[in-house]
């Protein structure tokens, strides 16, 4: 279990999750206002499918553990799918302590190729003999039968 040390990282958020949430709960609320609320369904779907990126989000871009980030993109999503904007002000909240305090970057992957079993010279001789050992140890690290 992560135990973080400031609040910055136990409730921030990245800030392109904030910005968002924050614009598509704009967006569905001006949807539900000009219906009537009749497209609280499409705004649930949105929410659930907006769920995805938010985890990924968290996960890659702010560093959050599996755990944290899959906790962070439900609450957003239920507070996405409520037909009000009043609730845009957590995720705007959680952009500005995310962007306070982001977490150190990852180190950089290493990109250095694998290391691989140096290439054995073939005899300097096209000795129909030594070409067919060779043949032979090549088939025989490869598991194919020789017939």
């Amino acid at each position: 279990m992560t135990r973080y040390d400031n609040p910055y990282r136990a409730f921030g958020l990245h800030p392109l999750v904030a910005f968002g949430v924050v614009a598509v709960d704009f967006m569905l609320f001006g949807g539900e206002a000009t219906t009537g609320g009749v497209s609280w369904v499409v705004s649930i779907a949105v929410a659930v499918a907006l769920a995805i990126p938010v985890l990924l989000l968290q996960r890659f871009a702010y560093h959050d553990n599996w755990g944290a980030a899959a906790g962070k993109a439900a609450l957003l999503a239920v507070l996405t799918a409520i037909p009000t904007p009043i609730p845009a002000i957590f995720p705007a909240a959680a952009g500005v302590l995310g962007m306070l305090k982001r977490p150190a970057a990852l180190p950089a992957p290493n990109t250095e190729p694998a290391p691989q079993e140096p290439a054995r010279p073939i005899a300097a001789s096209h000795d129909p003999g030594t070409l067919d050992d060779e043949l032979g140890r090549v088939l025989e690290k490869h598991g194919i039968a020789r017939s």
